[in-house]
């Protein structure tokens, strides 16, 4: 055990020095890392894990990253990939891009003018100049006939050049970015004395000022310490400003006097809410509306400036509160924002946008890109004013932008350059002191800005760095990036290396001498890009050289790896990729759990693999405790461990290796009943699309009135609090959170910064400076007290009802002293009744949580001759304990013991719910029907305008799964059937059938005597639905007896020879005919030479049988009315295709029958029982 756990240590702490890491203490928080950092040693982690088949998604793992580690970071990459995995990485790094084996490019332009599908197949070809036809540019993912995804040389064999590609131009050498003819020179320093933070060694460092400054070094040699800690917060520290950290240690850090401002820009979002824009950013707003009041048709009308704001004033849409589009929360789906019904997008009230500037309307203007606004002001005289910083926008390349695009849609490249832009607005040429000794100029600090950026978007922000320090301002940046250092004025390079072993200033100067430099990693890549530049042949600066494959632990012969082509062949060619023949199999090394006896196997990869054996032999536990809880175990170890604290971890089983396994899941035979919440609707995950469904296209209808519900004055809910208040005092509640996890108090301050007093928190009145943060992982409802009111304060109903309604964004709530809830509404209210109601949620229509649930039966649509617990007692347990409880304690009722609920007739929900209703139906009308009439009624369904957008979300995942249903033959299935009602064939093909819903591939699925319990039809439908399962992509492994499974199967493992301490070997593998070969196999003879029925040679007569069991009439379930009989003392069988009714004959006709006549007969004192059954 020591000596495999030092073995899984050192490994893991190896790849942590591959990608780049090793200079991380193991004890540092991983909040403190960088994203890039935070990538690679999640990199490694799934490194350890040893998975294949398995989809990584990276987004920029060369964040952070010198050149010298590039290398290492792709071989590790190209490591996961050769097991038999996929990476999916986006990257702008090009070193990473030429050891890709297939190449996306999409553009051709930047936001609107891109989104199509540029190219797509090998770099060679790429570079080669062909591209996908015109005919489908906006296509990424070109299908051929039979559906399946275009092979990437599709685009090579293409007859069009790539004229738009800008990848393409820099790769190929055809664009490039200068450098500078000259190198600034400065006279003046900031200068950092005895900087020890952190690894930093005691160091001094002189930072000239009014030029272009680069910081580099390997990750972790201590420049983010430098310049953040050091010399950024040790100048605002000089400035008088705060800083949110202390700053670091130096002895001193002279010549701030020479700086005016310190700015640190850095890429996080301009705005997390989208009311923020770029016209409204660089301030220029106020003028544009300045110019559209000005005009005589908002003159005649009395509208100000402040009317053509979206963010506040009397001109905006009230109902999107000028966003133009409302957010629909979509619970497990992404949420949707779609355009607002009222304004149809244009942000203003109608009286508003009827004011035109030279043609245009406030939302026509905003809809201006910024080229577009550009022309646009110029022609009316703007130019000074609007038009010019609007020039900057476009010269830095973000011309595109829309005028009102929100802010936080923007990329972090997006966003950084358009703070520099503000910058530039801002700032003018510096200004000399008042002695006229020296400038003071703003010193700009960049961390990476580069991360994200395209090669031409580097070369716009480089333009804009040039543009900063030409009007004399001071730029520092810290850079990996080697186009940003070769254009810099000067470079202050650390090292070493990382950690301990850097910190010192290796290098000072300009990139020429740098280069010089043989002790410095950045010297020695700038020594190369430097010479190549104009070179024929010249790669974005960097030369093609031939890749031989070997790698030496030197790190100058490590440094000049990571800018190798990956994967070229002496010819120049890139390589064919073919993986080992061992990464197409599951191989088992030294399996001694339970009987296994350190057996060694090998299990073939994407096929049907049957795992079969005498009783006992050690199927199951090489199936699931090898098989399915080592994938899962390893899949899970994969995962963070925040998030593998919240499933069950499976032990690692008694088994020395297994390779190339795939993440599993286990599909076992479940002899119990389901859950008595269980549906086929919640089982096939059809029940959590309709709950979507119904709650956000749904109309409510009053239960009382059966009218819909609609929109109330607000005198009108004043009347009713105004009735209500005379018969009590009553509070007015406004609601802010209904329902929602978390510690919420930023609710509460919230509520302290508006004046209120007290929140109504899970049925608790809470004074705001009690409140104390709540149990994250429960589900909380908040609401703020507004006020209270009687018979004697009733003038105040108004000013409440207002307030409350403002506030809780058209509902209100009363209580009263018995802590009574009653819900007022704007948007929901019977017209009949004037009864109110809340906004339609999906857990509305769960009837496992108490929103839904049927208040009579507790969401389970019947009730017994016995109580069941439902509800929290005075016990000390939680509603969710007794919830439980009662669950569990519903499976051991017996049938006869319940009825339908006459409150909610078996629908399981409450009134309300009910009462909600889609194109005139019912949820409860919807699960009534079986999947294939449910499939034809969702097929005829449409919807208009919001309603649309939202079912195209949902109607095809719900049509999806039913069909799914009807391809396993569960198509006769109610959606609204109990799932403890179904057989085990049944219930064995609705996981099947939830598994074909998921569309993925590469996993290992595990099943246990999936054909137990069918007829022979169905057994055929069922290994077709597994066939469907493997030709998809996936691995299969059945335990099995089957002989019709065996005779599908790929692939046959055969245990035995017997069974307990006699088992546990693999007694042979192959194909059918390899066993039935086999001599030592009883599977193998049993199949070659089957068992001759009947096996005593002939049946017993029933001619001698005197008495019967009897049965008329039965009428369970599907049951019609059937008559049968069973000879006693004779082997009867029950037989019939799955969900025919043999289960109900026998478990809840034969079976309670005979029993009750036993005990009607034992009650009378008659020994001889079996003989009175008649």
């Amino acid at each position: 055990t020591a000596r495999m756990l030092r073995s899984e240590i050192c490994a893991r702490l190896n790849y942590l020095s591959e990608v780049g890491v090793g200079y991380l203490t193991l004890d540092r928080s991983t909040r403190t890392l960088s994203g890039g950092e935070v990538q690679r040693v999640n990199l490694t982690t799934c490194l350890g894990a040893s998975l294949v088949n398995a989809l990584f998604v990276m987004d920029e793992p060369s964040v952070g990253l010198h050149p010298r580690d590039i290398g290492r970071l792709v071989r590790v990459m190209h490591n996961l990939r050769d097991k038999g995995n996929t990476l999916l990485v986006v990257e702008h790094e090009e070193q990473i891009i030429r050891a890709t084996d297939n190449l996306i490019d999409v553009g051709p332009g930047r936001g609107e003018r891109g989104g199509e599908l540029v190219f797509s197949g090998t770099l060679e070809d790429f570079l080669g100049g062909s591209r996908l036809p015109r005919a489908m540019p906006n296509k990424i993912a070109q299908r051929s006939n039979k559906g399946r995804v275009a092979a990437p040389g599709l685009a090579s064999r293409a007859k069009h050049t790539i004229h738009e590609s800008l990848t393409r131009d820099y790769l190929s050498g055809r664009k490039s970015i200068p450098v500078p003819k000259s190198r600034r020179k400065s006279t003046s320093f900031i200068k950092i004395a005895g900087a020890s933070q952190h690894n930093l060694k005691n160091i001094d460092v002189d930072l000239p000022l009014g030029i272009f400054i680069c910081v580099t070094g390997v990750s972790g040699s201590g420049k983010s310490t430098l310049i953040h800690d050091v010399l950024y917060r040790n100048l605002l520290r000089a400035k008088g400003q705060s800083s949110d950290q202390e700053a670091g240690a130096c002895k001193s850090v002279t010549g701030a006097h020479r700086i005016d401002e310190v700015v640190m820009v850095d890429q996080a979002p301009l705005a997390r809410t989208p009311r923020s824009t770029p016209i409204l950013y660089l301030g220029l707003y106020d003028r544009t509306r300045e110019l559209f009041a000005a005009q005589p048709e908002a003159m005649a009308q009395g509208l100000t400036a402040s009317s053509f704001s979206f963010n506040s004033g009397s001109g905006r849409c009230e109902r999107c509160s000028g966003t133009g589009f409302e957010k629909i929360e979509m619970q497990f789906l992404s949420d949707l924002y779609v355009r607002c019904a009222e304004c149809e997008g244009r942000r203003f009230q109608p009286h508003v946008l009827n004011v035109k500037l030279h043609g245009k309307s406030i939302h026509d203007l905003l809809e201006l890109t910024v080229s577009e606004a550009i022309e646009f002001f110029a022609q009316i005289g703007e130019e000074t004013r609007l038009s010019k910083p609007l020039a900057v926008l476009e010269e830095v390349g973000l011309g595109y932008l829309r005028l009102g695009q929100p802010l936080n849609t923007l990329s972090g490249g997006e966003s950084q350059r358009l703070k520099l832009v503000r910058h530039l607005s801002e700032t003018e040429n510096v200004r000399r002191s008042t002695n006229g000794e020296s400038a003071i100029c703003n010193l700009f600090i960049f961390d990476e800005p580069t991360t994200g950026l395209h090669f031409d978007d580097v070369a716009m922000l480089l333009r804009l760095f040039q543009r900063l320090v030409d009007r004399g301002h001071s730029v520092v940046v810290i850079e990996h990036n080697l186009e940003v250092i070769k254009c810099a004025d000067w470079i202050v390079d650390l090292g070493p290396e990382a950690g301990a072993a850097g910190g010192e200033v290796v290098a000072s100067g300009t990139p020429q001498q740098i280069a010089k430099i043989d002790e410095s990693h950045t010297g020695r890549f700038l020594r190369e890009i430097l010479g190549s530049v104009g070179a024929s042949g010249a790669v974005f600066g960097m030369p093609l050289r031939k890749f031989d494959g070997v790698y030496s632990n030197d790190d100058i012969e490590l440094a000049r790896a990571a800018e190798e082509p990956f994967g070229v062949a002496p010819n120049g060619r890139r390589e064919t990729r073919v993986l080992p023949e061992q990464n197409g199999a599951i191989s088992i090394h030294g399996a001694r759990e339970h009987n296994l006896k350190n057996i060694h196997v090998k299990i073939p990869r994407d096929q049907m693999v049957v795992i079969t054996g005498l009783s006992g032999s050690g199927k199951s536990t090489l199936a699931f405790d090898i098989l399915f809880a080592e994938g899962q175990r390893r899949f899970l170890d994969s995962m963070s461990p925040y998030a593998r604290q919240f499933v069950e971890q499976l032990e690692k089983p008694d088994v020395d290796l297994v390779e190339g396994l795939p993440p599993s899941v286990a599909i076992e035979q479940r002899v119990t009943r389901g859950g008595g919440k269980s549906t086929v609707a919640t089982v096939t995950e059809v029940y959590h699309f309709l709950r979507l469904l119904f709650s956000k296209t749904g109309t409510q209808f009053c239960p009382d009135c059966d009218l819909p519900v609609e929109k109330q004055s607000v005198a009108a809910i004043v009347k009713r609090l105004e009735v209500a208040a005379k018969r009590g005092p009553l509070k007015v509640l406004a609601p802010l959170v209904k329902a929602r996890k978390g510690f919420h108090t930023d609710v509460a301050h919230w509520a302290e910064h508006q004046g209120f007093d007290a929140l109504y928190v899970d049925g608790k009145l809470i004074p705001v400076s009690h409140f104390r943060k709540l149990e994250r992982f429960k589900e909380h409802t908040i609401d703020v007290v507004v006020g209270a009111i009687d018979a004697k304060r009733i003038l105040k109903a108004r000013n409440l009802t207002q307030r409350a309604i403002g506030v809780g964004r058209g509902t209100a709530h009363l209580l009263d002293a018995k802590n009574r809830l009653t819900v007022m509404s704007t948007e929901m209210s019977c017209p009949g009744c004037g009864r109110a109601f809340e906004e339609l949620d999906p857990r509305l229509f769960s009837f496992n949580s108490p929103h839904g649930a049927c208040e009579e039966c507790g969401g389970f649509g019947e009730i017994w001759n016995r109580d069941l617990q439902t509800g929290a007692e005075d016990n000390g347990d939680s509603a969710l304990e007794n919830e439980l409880a009662a669950e569990r304690e519903s499976e051991w009722v017996d049938e006869e013991e319940a009825r339908e609920c006459p409150s909610c007739h078996g629908s399981r929900l409450n009134a309300i719910a009910r009462h909600v209703r889609v194109r005139g139906s019912a949820i409860e009308d919807f699960t009534a029907l079986s999947a294939m009439e449910a499939r034809k009624f969702i097929s005829k369904l449409r919807f208009r305008g919001t309603h649309k957008t939202i079912a195209a979300e949902l109607l095809p995942e719900i049509q999806q799964r039913l069909k799914f249903m009807e391809n396993v033959g569960l198509g006769y299935l109610a959606l609204g059937r109990s799932a403890k009602t179904l057989s085990g064939g049944e219930s064995q093909r609705i996981r099947l059938a939830a598994q074909l819903g998921s569309n993925l591939r590469g996993v290992l699925y595990v099943l246990d005597e999936p054909t137990i319990g069918l007829h022979p039809r169905d057994n055929l439908r069922l290994l077709d639905t597994l066939t469907a399962l493997r030709e998809k992509g996936n691995s299969l492994v059945i335990v099995e007896h089957d002989e019709e499974t065996m005779r599908r199967a790929d692939h046959i493992v055969d245990l035995g020879p017997r069974a307990g301490v006699h088992g546990g070997e693999v007694v042979a593998q192959g194909t059918l005919s390899d066993i039935e070969q086999a001599t030592d196999s009883e599977t193998g003879r049993c199949l070659k030479s089957p068992i001759c029925h009947p096996t005593r040679k002939s049946r017993r007569s029933l001619r001698s049988v005197e008495d019967w069991i009897k049965i008329r009439g039965a009428r369970v379930n599907n049951l019609k009315d059937v008559d049968a009989r069973f000879p006693v003392g004779r082997l009867s069988v029950i037989t019939g295709i799955s969900g025919s009714g043999k289960s109900t004959l026998m478990h809840e006709v034969v079976l309670p029958g005979i029993r009750e006549r036993l005990n009607r007969k034992r009650a009378g004192g008659d020994g001889e029982l079996f003989k009175l059954v008649s």
